[in-house]
């Protein structure tokens, strides 16, 4: 229990590092060529970082397989980050955009601030999934693992329930436990469970998960204070999500209340959008 617990708050501290706006260099000065990104629009996704040097020839011949996973599933919640490592290169850079026709964002060290890998030999490319969390920083193989199981599940209810936990007795409530549907009656019954089981197996792992969910509804706030900030529609979305989930809770009372901006605020986004094209 206390290895799961550790990979666990591993996992939470990633998670943090993501939603907590601290994904590195996605400014002007830093970019490239590629859509341009910021935190907003990276909240909910599984995203990969693949980096790489315009001095690795490795790299290079990396990159139309890296644009072709960008374009299989770009028009799903998934975002590829070229992050290059080698040095700033404008022109050199612009050079193999054209070669290999890179339509996938490409900025000077992007990434997260926190968990990064500290140098290591190119190309490498890590996955961070829909909820926040970074995997394979130990190596290419875990990175692809993840990244095959975070595929699958693009467009999946968020989860509650860390993977992290190893359930015994209570196998198949993660099923249930997602973002946008009521959890208070589970919740209620672990809480129970907690309290009353004689089972010290399923008191400890119903405590697992009751922290495990309060820890997800604390990362879900910080993605609404962002989207609230940066993309207002989206924001509209998951505050309509989270008052499913958590009806009876303060925040769903606060988000409530701030509806009616974040709709004005979406409707002069959406007007402006509009007058771009």
């Amino acid at each position: 229990m206390k290895k799961t617990l550790l990979a666990a708050a591993f996992c939470l501290a990633a998670a943090f590092a993501a939603r907590a706006g601290i994904w590195a260099c996605l400014d002007d000065e830093n970019w490239y060529s590629g859509p341009k990104l910021d935190d907003s629009l990276l909240i909910g996704k599984v995203v990969v970082v693949y980096e790489w040097s315009v001095n690795s020839e490795e790299c290079e011949l990396l990159l139309p397989r890296i644009e072709a996973v960008w374009q299989s599933f770009r028009s799903k919640p998934f975002m590829v980050i070229g992050s290059h490592r080698g040095g700033r290169a404008k022109d050199l850079i612009a050079e193999k955009v054209k070669k290999y026709h890179l339509t996938f964002p490409i900025y000077e060290r992007a990434g997260l601030l926190d968990g990064e890998p500290k140098g290591g030999d190119y190309p490498f490319f890590y996955v961070v999934d829909s909820r926040g969390r970074a995997y394979g920083f130990s190596g290419v193989n875990e990175a692809t693992e993840k990244l095959t199981s975070a595929i699958a599940q693009i467009g999946a209810p968020i989860p509650l329930v860390s993977e992290e936990l190893e359930l015994k007795r209570h196998k198949g409530i993660e099923k249930k436990l997602v973002f946008g549907k009521n959890v208070a009656q589970i919740v209620k019954q672990l809480q129970k469970e907690v309290q009353k089981s004689k089972d010290k197996v399923v008191a400890e792992e119903a405590g697992d998960i009751i922290t495990s969910i309060e820890e997800a509804k604390m990362a879900i706030d910080k993605d609404i204070e962002i989207l609230c900030t940066n993309n207002p529609a989206d924001a509209i979305k998951m505050i309509n999500m989270y008052v499913k989930t958590w009806p009876k809770s303060n925040e769903a009372a606060e988000y409530k209340a701030k509806l009616p901006e974040l709709k004005i605020a979406a409707a002069e986004a959406k007007k402006k959008g509009s007058k771009k094209k």
